[in-house]
């Protein structure tokens, strides 16, 4: 791979991906959910869906079951 310099400027299509890449990642909203497991650490359901990592983890505690946060995608955004 050749370092961006004022010889070798990156290509458009380099430029292109670069954007597109962080208009994805910057714009997809993310979304944690509670999902409860079993004895074996199988996921058993998804209790909620929360805009942050804490907020899910404090609602996995108050419910006091084992559970894991996910972090999901949206229904319709671009992965």
């Amino acid at each position: 791979m050749t370092t961006s310099s004022p010889l070798h400027p990156p290509s458009e299509e380099s430029w292109h991906e670069t954007r597109q890449a962080l208009r994805v990642r910057w714009s997809t909203p993310a979304a944690y959910a509670v999902v409860l497991v079993d004895e074996a650490g199988a996921p058993t359901s998804v209790v909620g869906t929360f805009p942050g990592p804490m907020s899910a983890e404090m609602y996995g505690r108050i419910v006091g079951t084992d559970f894991r946060v996910v972090r999901v995608t949206p229904a319709g955004a671009p992965l």
